[in-house]
């Protein structure tokens, strides 16, 4: 049996040309995109090129030994292709490329004529062409009819057909997916450079997460070694100090780099892990706000308060104005922030607005003792007692008005749990009864004042509260539960009194639920009323978080986490925006990821 075409200069097919015309026939398209003849010249030679039967559209190229473009045909349609040019002794390729997907039957017709040079007068000298380079042939009149050097072509993407992946699994993206092609670079020479990264999962080659600009070959593509994988891991075999905190698609956490405890942020955009902090002392409790970024620094004599930028990248500020005191437990709204600083016999809630502020305030009383901080928007919350610990309350500061803390509980028993706006939620206990209240427009109101029925651990995000209920005398309404502050409505999300609600967004929460041997991660979905498993593995998976419909958690093969990862609970596809370069031109393209 004939020995089909090659698809590249190293698989192509030798073959033999004379000045008789002589036909090869085969096909193209659907799996094999081109087929690449390899043929030798002795002498200077006139050589002609036929591509005729043509069913669908197709053209051919001619390259040197090099593999750069000296001839080509790329007319439209079924229409017959041609290439005539005379070439010195050497060694070229012919490919014959499909343009669409569709089989078509081809005749490759070939031919050469050796060119016999009409002798040099006397004493003339006599030109030496190098092999391998086409040479001019004369024209009418004497002129030269041979092609100006062509131009550079850029890639052909010949095949991006996408991958389908399981959520929280992962797929290959083989050369069958995607695949491109230029006349004059082999498989390693062209390089794919991510534009855009997909935003639900993760690209990686042989094993390394691939970030903003990175790059891959055509090469890597054909031998499988680029992998889309869900969730997006973060950060692995990492000793961590408290959980990562989430804002939008951007992550922020403390763990150890060899010597102390740093502040690390994963950026949601380019995809890139950066250390922010690096120095001699425990950086801790870091907290995030779009691209605004504070935590707490062991240095000095105490602690102190810190802010960056990780979108302009310029140099952190400290915020807080003292070696004497502890500043501790920061919280971050904006550009607005807040924490609590302890002194020797009480302590106090300090703002600082960046941007506006030269130093921080306070916003609670200096004799008393303010603490558990929390804020949204330019309203922060916060519990207070005076010394003796009998007289205090939940209390709420408006930045804008600025005017004295509205006491909205006298219970110094009550505990401020969450704030959403200018609601703030507390939870209080009567006998062995915990039941969840909330402040809106000036009233408070409890969910429920049933003496059957705990309600804790609530959380706020817009107008949804979200809490765990524990049914005393049965079971039958145990579970997880989301009220709505505007309509008064309550919905039971889950059945079970063991689910530990961790986190919400909107009308999304999450939260973990062990399935016996390990615990694993749910989300639920307020837009649609669907609750997802996030995780189903043999990991300890806990803390997660939620912003959007991202949500970013824990993981460890034991009681120690030393995971994090990411992933967008809703999306079912994904994509990634890439540049295909030959080192001269490039096409741009996206590829698509089905998930399900």
């Amino acid at each position: 049996m004939a020995r089909d075409p090659g698809n590249s200069r190293q698989a192509a097919k030798q073959i033999g040309i004379s000045n008789r015309p002589r036909t090869f026939r085969d096909r193209i398209g659907e799996r094999d995109r081109f087929d690449v003849y390899r043929f030798s010249l002795k002498t200077r030679s006139s050589f002609k090129l036929d591509l005729k039967g043509l069913k669908t559209n197709a053209d051919v190229l001619l390259l040197n030994n090099r593999g750069r473009v000296i001839g080509r045909s790329n007319r439209e349609g079924r229409r017959n292709e041609a290439i005539t040019i005379d070439l010195n002794q050497g060694t070229y390729f012919v490919q014959v490329n499909a343009r669409g997907r569709t089989t078509t039957r081809y005749r490759l017709i070939l031919r050469s004529n050796t060119i016999t040079l009409p002798s040099p007068s006397p004493g003339s000298p006599v030109p030496s062409p190098s092999p391998g380079s086409p040479i001019p042939s004369p024209g009418p009149g004497g002129g030269s009819n041979s092609p100006a050097p062509l131009p550079n072509t850029a890639p052909t993407l010949l095949a991006n057909l996408g991958v389908s992946v399981t959520r929280g699994g992962s797929g290959a993206i083989g050369g069958t997916l995607l695949q491109a092609t230029d006349p004059e670079q082999q498989a390693s020479q062209l390089v794919y450079t991510l534009t855009n990264l997909p935003k639900s999962g993760q690209l990686r080659l042989n094993g390394t997460p691939l970030t903003l600009n990175a790059s891959f070959t055509q090469d890597d593509l054909n031998n499988n070694r680029v992998i889309y994988q869900q969730p997006n891991q973060l950060a692995n075999e990492v000793s961590l100090s408290g959980t990562p905190k989430i804002s939008g698609s951007n992550v922020v956490w403390a763990a150890s780099d060899g010597t102390d405890t740093e502040i690390f942020f994963y950026n949601g955009t380019t995809g890139i892990v950066s250390q922010i902090t690096s120095n001699d002392v425990d950086d801790l409790n870091p907290q995030i706000s779009g691209f605004n970024i504070v935590w707490q620094s062991g240095i000095d004599t105490a602690a102190e308060i810190f802010f960056y930028n990780a979108s302009t990248g310029e140099p952190t500020k400290r915020l807080s104005d003292n070696d004497n005191f502890e500043d501790t437990n920061p919280q971050i709204s904006g550009l607005n922030v807040v924490w609590e600083r302890k002194r020797t016999n009480d302590s106090d809630v300090r703002l600082y607005v960046v941007g506006t502020s030269t130093r921080s305030n306070s916003i609670g009383s200096l004799n008393d003792i303010a603490t558990q901080p929390l804020i949204s928007g330019s309203h922060v919350a916060f519990e207070q007692i005076n010394s003796t610990g009998n007289v205090g309350g939940i209390y709420l500061y408006n930045i804008d008005t600025g005017r004295t803390p509205e006491l909205l509980t006298r219970r110094v028993s009550d505990k401020l749990t969450a704030i959403s706006g200018s609601i703030a939620v507390w939870e209080r206990t009567k006998g062995s009864d915990k039941d969840i209240f909330y402040f809106k427009d000036g009233e408070d109101e409890a969910i429920s004042d049933s003496v059957v029925l705990d309600d804790s651990s609530a959380l706020i995000s817009d107008s949804f509260i979200a809490f765990q209920r524990n049914h005393t005398s049965d079971n039958t309404q145990d579970g997880l539960y989301l009220f709505d502050v505007e309509t008064k409505l309550i919905k039971q999300i889950t059945t079970s009194a063991s689910d530990t609600l961790s986190g919400i967004s909107g009308s999304n929460l999450v939260w973990t639920r062990s399935d016996g041997t390990d615990t694993e991660i749910f989300f639920y979905n307020g837009a649609t009323s669907q609750t997802i498993a996030l995780t189903n593995n043999l990991l300890n998976d806990s803390d997660p978080l939620v912003s959007g419909s991202n949500v970013v958690w824990l993981s460890g093969t034991s009681s120690t986490a030393n995971q994090i990862s990411l992933n967008n609970a809703t999306a079912t596809s994904d994509t990634f925006g890439f540049s295909i370069s030959d080192g001269a031109s490039a096409t741009t393209g996206t590829f698509n990821i089905t998930i399900g």
